[in-house]
């Protein structure tokens, strides 16, 4: 064993290269024999098989002898070491460089001071062309034994595959000349004439390598095969005859099962594309995809190609997630094809896109299971397809997709406010908005109409948080669809589907006919309208546009007149907050209609009549505030001049932040002074303030939870019941976060609640206030959760024991909160109302708990000692602190100390 790696040792020495090359290489031959103790002429019947011919030169020597050292060793050693492995690497380059490369025709494979910077110094030796074709065999042949190999075969494949490739092309596909019956051959020269027998015996040499070639390309790594016949076939050099057999194989690889895979996987292996020559590499495997060769049939080759290219999304990585990177090189070839051949791509690309969503519609396949990665890889393929564009292309029109909106819908309803599928709610509201912006009024209006009433299909949303196919037709939740379009219309540059919205839903709040469907389908219209008619964009579209909003409004009160609602004194009621909206939308846009439309007449028509008969004081005035309307009278007595509630109201629709909030500071004193012209209009005031909520700036939504809390001191019924039901409910706003409106309501409701504590009139509304607080506890978001309890723990500071029998739910609901509920926030909240109960209580927690104290007792000691959070500790100690204070008070009560004297009986 250690004599062969000698051996190899001395063969790849580089150190001894000196003087004149072929003196050291024979110098080399003739140590290593010596160091073997073996003649040449006993390894001449390898010579003669790899070669088949007399070469006495020192180069074929040092071939031959090279060649018995690495087949020797293979047969001691089953392992090589990092040394051997060393000295293979380095003998091959001699090989390669001494046998194949100088006898390659001009063009086939690389330049020789490509492979290796030295080798410029090797002197070029003066051979016919017979003997360079003898060498070459040889070479090769040696080479195909070392191949068969396992301990020698890696160093070819990974270092040498190349030029081994190159060398067999040339012996199976090198163009021959005819052979002549006589041959002349000059030495020294390389003026050559083709015998009879050296042509037969090229040809036979040529079935014996053509084997050998289709052995190497049917049982290599085929990543590997592609990689290096484009390498061949994109050498500037290449002669012709070699690009068409190098193109021709190509081809064939490129058809057979998973060849597209193997071409991908060839250049993603070589290239990173995150640079800028990846991306280019991208764009050029594209254009190999999608370019027919001119011999094939387009319609057999697209069928086959495309086919594969679509499989390519199905591919998954280690962790069985599907490789994004294919799916872009999908959707460049989708782009590609398109915009090259657009009808074979409808054919076998778009054809099977569409079917990837519009199997989930009504389950057609009979589907059952999961299909979360599916559905994903889908809709990223899609957005990929008609959103995203490349230097190359451009994304296909988004007119393609009218037959997958309804799926892209359903899928958008499910993955709403689903924060794992984030990424995809994103792709989808991307796709459906720039479809939305390029289609017509008729086909935004039957999407809005899919979006909000279409039932919901067989695919869900199962337990898991995963899409799930099922067999089982599910209802649609309305409420959740308008929560979702509103979310799709918050996006930015939306303001023409917004207006169209606006448009759809007037018509819908037009329809006459009467049933349950369409009574639900007029409140979702009203309840999207209260939204949309708050965006400051819309508002300005329909002051430039009022036509239809006028024919809208003059319709509808002509409704509600007939049914009388103007002359109802229930002011609360649906049709009469209805009545009410549209009293507000004309005094917004009143002062840009004109006067002399036919529309107008008739609007005024239906005010004048709803202004003499209404019996609400506040609706009347605001229909005498209306420009248009100045020439109704007057209340007798009215004054001329503006009120202080006047310019307070002027302020407050002031667009500047700053005069707003004044405004809204000076409304809260005019309540608490008790102002007639402000108590008139509570109800307008409320839905001013229910607004202002919803801004961002702190001063603002501060003055309106102040306007708020006193009119709740004065209209506690009012506010409170409309409050409570938007605190549980929330608010759909699109222009609002749900949450943060909501702690804010929660806000004014706890003002309301401490300002009622100081008389009795809290009794009237606990079940109100318990009922709202303790449906909040269950709601989704650990913000509003928090903020209920924190409500809550004041309101049992300020019942105290007025609280009664529902202390026992109350206290069940803080222990579930406590035991299970994973935000840190709500579980402070939920400690802080035990200590909130303590303080209202005093010193009667131990006669009103009973037995109800040691459980909480012991809770408290459990959380003070074991939680994790400082803050929910420092809870438990400041309640622990509390019942101390009270159970000390209960058993030693502080007596007064009174002094009674008596006046003596004389």
């Amino acid at each position: 064993m250690d004599t062969f790696d000698e051996a190899l040792r001395l063969l790849t020495n580089k150190n001894e290269i000196q003087g004149d090359f072929d003196e050291a290489l024979s110098t080399k031959v003739i140590t290593v024999l010596e160091y073997l103790n073996i003649e040449y002429n006993s390894i001449k019947p390898l010579v003669s098989d790899l070669a088949n011919s007399q070469d006495d030169s020192v180069r074929w020597k040092y071939i031959s002898v090279s060649f018995h050292v690495l087949l020797s060793l293979n047969e001691k050693e089953t392992t090589v070491s990092i040394t051997n492995l060393n000295n293979i690497k380095t003998l091959y380059q001699f090989i390669i460089s001494l046998g194949i490369l100088p006898n390659l025709i001009p063009g086939v494979g690389v330049y020789l001071n490509q492979l290796c910077k030295n080798i410029d110094k090797i002197p070029k030796e003066e051979k016919t062309i017979p003997e360079q074709y003898y060498r070459l065999k040889g070479t090769v042949t040696g080479l195909l034994l070392c191949l068969k190999l396992p301990t020698l075969k890696n160093c070819i494949l990974v270092n040498h595959f190349n030029d081994v490739l190159c060398a067999l092309f040339q012996l199976c596909h090198a163009p021959l000349s005819k052979p002549c019956k006589e041959t002349t051959i000059v030495p020294g020269k390389n003026e050559f004439t083709m015998t009879e027998c050296f042509y037969n015996e090229l040809q036979t040499d040529r079935a014996f390598f053509q084997v050998h070639l289709d052995t190497l390309l049917s049982t290599t790594y085929a990543p590997q095969i592609m990689q290096q016949l484009m390498c061949v076939y994109g050498h500037r050099t290449s002669p012709r005859w070699l690009k068409s057999v190098v193109f021709k194989i190509l081809i064939e690889k490129l058809q057979c099962c998973d060849g597209v895979h193997s071409l991908v996987r060839a250049v993603t292996d070589t290239q990173t594309f995150d640079t800028g020559t990846g991306w280019k590499q991208t764009d050029i495997l594209v254009k190999i995809l999608m370019t027919k060769p001119g011999n094939q049939m387009s319609d057999l080759y697209y069928k086959n190609i495309c086919s594969q290219i679509l499989a390519l999304t199905l591919k998954c990585d280690q962790n069985g997630k599907r490789i994004s990177f294919y799916q872009r090189i999908v959707a460049m070839c989708v782009r590609y094809l398109y915009e090259n051949n657009t009808e074979i791509c409808k054919e076998y690309f778009l054809n099977e896109l569409m079917q990837m969503l519009l199997k989930y519609t009504n389950n057609s396949e009979n589907i059952v299971g999961v299909v979360t990665d599916e559905i994903i890889s889908s809709i990223s393929l899609f957005y990929q397809c008609f959103i995203e564009t490349s230097a190359s292309t451009q994304s296909l029109p988004i007119s393609l997709l009218n037959s997958v909106t309804l799926i892209q819908i359903h899928i958008l309803r499910l993955v709403f406010n689903k924060s794992q599928f984030k990424e995809t709610t994103e792709q989808i509201k991307c796709l459906l908005i720039k479809y939305l912006d390029n289609t017509d009024e008729q086909e935004k209006h039957s999407v809005f109409e899919l979006f909000l009433f279409q039932r919901n299909d067989k695919l869900v949303m199962n337990k898991d948080s995963d899409l799930e196919l099922t067999n089982v037709t599910t209802e649609s939740n309305s409420l959740m669809n308008c929560e979702c379009l509103l979310d799709l219309i918050r996006t930015e540059n939306t303001e023409n589907i917004s207006i169209s919205l606006c448009m759809y839903l007037f018509e819908i709040s037009l329809e006459t006919h009467k049933s349950d469907a369409n009574t639900e389908r007029k409140i979702v219209a009203y309840h999207l309208l209260s939204s949309l008619l708050a965006n400051q964009k819309v508002h300005n579209h329909l002051k430039r546009n009022p036509k239809k909003i006028v024919v809208f409004i003059t319709n509808t009160l002509n409704t509600l007149v007939t049914n009388k609602v103007h002359v109802s004194v229930n002011a609360d009621s649906e049709q009469f907050q209805t009545l009410f909206l549209l009293v507000m939308i004309l005094s917004v846009i009143d002062e840009t209609l004109d006067m002399q439309s036919t529309d107008v007449d008739n609007l005024k028509m239906s005010l004048n009549e709803i202004a003499k008969e209404c019996i609400n004081v506040e609706l009347k005035s605001l229909i005498h505030d209306i420009h248009f309307m100045d020439t109704l009278k007057k209340e007798p007595g009215a004054n001329s001049e503006k009120s202080e509630y006047d310019l307070a109201m002027a302020d407050v629709c002031d667009p500047l932040l700053p005069v707003k909030g004044h405004g809204l500071v000076t409304l809260a004193r005019l309540i608490k002074k008790k102002d007639p012209c402000a108590l008139e209009k509570k109800q307008y005031i409320l839905n001013i303030c229910q607004q202002q909520m919803k801004c961002d700036d702190s001063y603002v939504y501060l003055s309106a939870i102040s306007v708020l809390a006193a009119l709740g001191d004065s209209f506690p019924d009012l506010v409170l019941n409309t409050l409570a039901d938007e605190y549980v409910n929330g608010c759909k706003d699109m222009f609002a976060n749900d949450y943060e409106t909501r702690i804010k309501l929660g806000e004014v409701l706890l003002r309301v609640v401490r300002s009622l504590g100081t008389t009795d009139a809290v009794i009237k509304y606990k079940s109100l206030l318990l009922n709202t607080f303790l449906t909040c506890v269950r709601d989704e978001d650990q913000w509003i959760r928090a903020s209920s309890l924190s409500n809550l723990g004041e309101l049992c500071r300020v019942l105290g024991y007025k609280l009664g029998t529902v202390v026992s739910e109350v206290l069940s609901c803080i222990h579930a909160v406590i035991a299970t509920d994973q935000a840190v926030e709500a579980r402070r909240a939920a400690v802080s109302v035990i200590r909130m109960m303590f303080v209202g209580l005093e010193s009667e927690t131990i006669v009103f708990l009973k037995d109800d104290i040691l459980p909480i007792y012991r809770t408290l000691k459990q959380i003070y000692t074991n939680d994790p959070d400082d803050i929910t500790r420092l809870q438990a100690q400041l309640a622990l602190e509390q019942l101390n204070i009270n159970i000390q008070d209960f058993v030693f009560p502080k007596g007064a100390l009174e002094k009674h004297t008596t006046p003596l009986k004389y």
